[in-house]
C-alpha cells in the first residue's frame, strides 16, 4: 500500500481494504459512519482510530482504563503478573526501564503507546532496544500477549493504521524522545524525595486532577510539609491556580474552622510569638510567603510537637470532607420561586443624594428606582411595564448624575470595595447577623466563601495587606468588583438566603459611612 496518496489515506478506499472481522470493536461503524456523513474533513483510519482510543491517555490507572474500554477487561497489571528477573517485565518490577517509569502500570503504558498513540509493535520493539542499558532485544509481543495478556490489533489493520497516520514518524520520535525525559526526569525527581511526579510536558486537565488528588493524600499524612514546598510543587500551583485556591480554602477551614487545627493553631502561635511575628492565615492558606525567621520557628514548632501532626492530618481531612459536602449540597439546594432579592450597588444615603439633586434638576422622581440590583426567578416573576419604566427612569437620572460628578462613579466604586473586603472577612469568622442571614447555615457561609475565594484571580489580586491589615486595591475594574458582588447575590438567592441581600446592603452603608471622608 503506497504511502503517499494510496489506500492508507483515503478512508473510503481503506475500508474496502478490510474484512469485518479485522477490525477492533465499534471501529467498522465508526468508519462507516464517517463515509456516510462525506467525509468532509478527509479523515483517515488513524483519526477515526485515535478519535475513540485517545481517552487512553487520560487514564492513570488500569481500573480507570477497564471502566471506560470494557475490550481490556482480561489484562493484567504488570505489577502482579510472575515474571522472570532478566525478562522485560521483571526489569519493569525491579524498575530497571528508564523508558518505564514504575510509578505507572506498565501494562498501561503500552496499552497508551500501542492503542492509544497507534505506534506499531515492531517499532515499539526497536525502540526499547535502543534505548535500554543492556541494548538487549526483546519479545515485546510475547510480553504482552502472554504476561500481560494486552489485546493485539489483526496484522492488516495495524499496517494500515500506521500508514494512515501522515505524522507517524514525527510523531513516535517525538512521544517516545518526550517519553524517555519523562523517565529520567521521574528518575530525579524521585531521588529528591518528590512524593508525586510532576512532568514537565503540557497536563491534560484529568492528569492535573490525579497530581493535584496525589499531592492532598501526601498534605493529609505530612501536613508540616505543606509549608516546605520544593519548586516543582509550587511550579504546579501557580500553573494551576483553581488547584492552589482550592488548598488554600482547606487549610482554611482546617486551621480555623476544626477542633483539630484549633488546638494546633492555639500552641503555634504561642510558640511563634516567643521568636518572631504571628504567622497570618494568609500565610497558613500558602497565599503569602512567611519570612525566613516565621519558616525557622514554624519547624522547629513540628519538631518539638510530633503530636501536632497527627492532629493537623485529621483537621485536613476533615477540611476536605466538609467543603465535599458543600459541594454534594448545593444539587439539593431548591431556587426561591415568586420571591425577589433585591440589594443596593449603591450606598443609600448616596441615593438620597442623588434623588436630591435630580428634583432640583427638574426629574420627576416619584417611583424610581436607583441603585438595585434584582435577582429573581425569571420563569416565575416577570417585571411589569411599570416596574421596568420606574428602573429606566432611575437609570436615566443615575447616569446624569453621574455625567455631572464623574468622581462619584468611583466613590461608588471604593464604597462596593471595601464592602465586599467586609463581606469576605464575616464568611469567614462568621458573625451572628450573617449568620441569621444565611438562615443559621455555617454550611451556607462556607459555600459563599468558597465561591467568593474561587471568582477571584490570584495573579491580580482584588485586596492587599498593607501595615499588615488587609485593605483594597487601587485601580481594580468596577465590573470586577460588581460580578463578584452579583455572583454572592445569586448563590444566596439560590439557597434560599434572602436576608443575604439586606445584610449586603448594610455592609454597603456601613462602609459609606466609615469610608466617605476618606474617598471625596
Amino acid at each position: 500500500i503506497s504511502f503517499m496518496g494510496g489506500n492508507s489515506v483515503n478512508l473510503a478506499e481503506t475500508a474496502r481494504l478490510f474484512k469485518p472481522e479485522e477490525y477492533p470493536p465499534e471501529i467498522k461503524d465508526a468508519v462507516f459512519d464517517v463515509l456516510i456523513e462525506g467525509n468532509s474533513d478527509d479523515k483517515t483510519l488513524y483519526d477515526v482510530h485515535f478519535n475513540k482510543y485517545k481517552g487512553i491517555l487520560d487514564c492513570f490507572t488500569l481500573d480507570e482504563l477497564k471502566e471506560k474500554y470494557p475490550e481490556f477487561e482480561g489484562t493484567i497489571s504488570a505489577y502482579e503478573v510472575l515474571a522472570k528477573e532478566d525478562s522485560f517485565v521483571g526489569k519493569f518490577q525491579a524498575d530497571e526501564l528508564d523508558l518505564f517509569p514504575f510509578d505507572e502500570d506498565l501494562t498501561l503504558q503500552l496499552i497508551k503507546l500501542y492503542w492509544g498513540q497507534g505506534f506499531s509493535l515492531n517499532d515499539l520493539s526497536k525502540y526499547i532496544e535502543q534505548n535500554s542499558q543492556d541494548k538487549k532485544g526483546i519479545n515485546l509481543y510475547y510480553a504482552m500477549t502472554q504476561k500481560l495478556n494486552i489485546p493485539i490489533m489483526n496484522s492488516h489493520y495495524a499496517g494500515v493504521l500506521k500508514l494512515s497516520n501522515k505524522e507517524y514518524n514525527e510523531k513516535f520520535t517525538s512521544e517516545m524522545s518526550m517519553k524517555l525525559l519523562e523517565a529520567h526526569e521521574a528518575r530525579e525527581q524521585r531521588a529528591d524525595g518528590e512524593p508525586v511526579i510532576i512532568p514537565r510536558k503540557p497536563l491534560s486537565e484529568e492528569h492535573k486532577r490525579k497530581i493535584s488528588e496525589s499531592l492532598k493524600r501526601y498534605y493529609e499524612q505530612n501536613p508540616q510539609k505543606l509549608y516546605e514546598m520544593s519548586v516543582r510543587q509550587k511550579r504546579f500551583y501557580e500553573e494551576n491556580p483553581d488547584k492552589k485556591e482550592e488548598l488554600s480554602e482547606v487549610m482554611l477551614v482546617a486551621w480555623n474552622n476544626t477542633r483539630e487545627g484549633k488546638n494546633v493553631r492555639k500552641h503555634l502561635n504561642k510558640y511563634i510569638k516567643k521568636h518572631t511575628n504571628d504567622i497570618t492565615d494568609s500565610q497558613l492558606a500558602l497565599r503569602e510567603e512567611m519570612t525566613t525567621a516565621q519558616q525557622k520557628a514554624f519547624g522547629d514548632f513540628w519538631k518539638r510537637n510530633t503530636w501536632a501532626k497527627e492532629q493537623m492530618s485529621i483537621a485536613i481531612k476533615k477540611a476536605y470532607a466538609e467543603l465535599e459536602q458543600i459541594r454534594s449540597d448545593k444539587s439539593s439546594w431548591t431556587s426561591v420561586e415568586n420571591e425577589t432579592i433585591v440589594f443596593n450597588s449603591i450606598p443609600t444615603q448616596m441615593k438620597k443624594d442623588i434623588i436630591q439633586w435630580a428634583k432640583q434638576q427638574g426629574y420627576d422622581t416619584e417611583h424610581i428606582v436607583i441603585g438595585l440590583d434584582m435577582l429573581y426567578d425569571r420563569e416565575v416573576h416577570k417585571a411589569s411595564k411599570k416596574e421596568i419604566s420606574y428602573f429606566n427612569r432611575g437609570e436615566k437620572i443615575y447616569k446624569e448624575y453621574m455625567k455631572a460628578f464623574p468622581q462619584k462613579q468611583d466613590q461608588v466604586a471604593t464604597y462596593l470595595h471595601f464592602a465586599l473586603m467586609k463581606i469576605g472577612e464575616d464568611l469567614e469568622l462568621k458573625p451572628k447577623r450573617l449568620l441569621r442571614a444565611l438562615n443559621n447555615d455555617a454550611g451556607k457561609a462556607q459555600a459563599l466563601l468558597y465561591m467568593f475565594n474561587a471568582a477571584q484571580d490570584p495573579k491580580n489580586p482584588i485586596f492587599i495587606e498593607r501595615n499588615g491589615k488587609k485593605t483594597v486595591r487601587n485601580g481594580v475594574d468596577t465590573s470586577t468588583i460588581k460580578a463578584i458582588y452579583q455572583s454572592l447575590m445569586q448563590q444566596a438567592f439560590s439557597m434560599n438566603c434572602l436576608g443575604f441581600a439586606e445584610y449586603g446592603n448594610e455592609v454597603l452603608d456601613e462602609c459609606y459611612e466609615k469610608y466617605n471622608t476618606r474617598v471625596r
